[in-house]
């Protein structure tokens, strides 16, 4: 009895399209608040952080967040 649809899982777009979404995180979500502090960026051989390449480290709950916001939000769709 679940209404489940798939989610739209581009990194690169989903992660702009968060960027540009106010995010409220709540004190009772603990997870989200961790995984945020240590999200980090691939880093080029030159030091550079490269745009968009996030490290794959700690980061279920951000891609959760990242999957529900571009996938449901996107074009100002329902939630449910």
């Amino acid at each position: 009895g679940i209404r489940a649809r798939p989610a739209k899982k581009y990194v690169s777009l989903g992660i702009d399209h968060v960027k540009r979404s106010p995010l409220y995180i709540c004190g009772e979500s603990p997870h989200v608040l961790k995984e945020l502090r240590v999200y980090k960026w691939r880093e080029a051989t030159d030091g550079n952080l490269k745009d968009r390449e996030p490290l794959k480290f700690m980061d279920h709950a951000c891609d959760a967040m990242r999957y529900a916001i571009y996938t449901h939000k996107r074009g100002g769709g329902n939630w449910f």
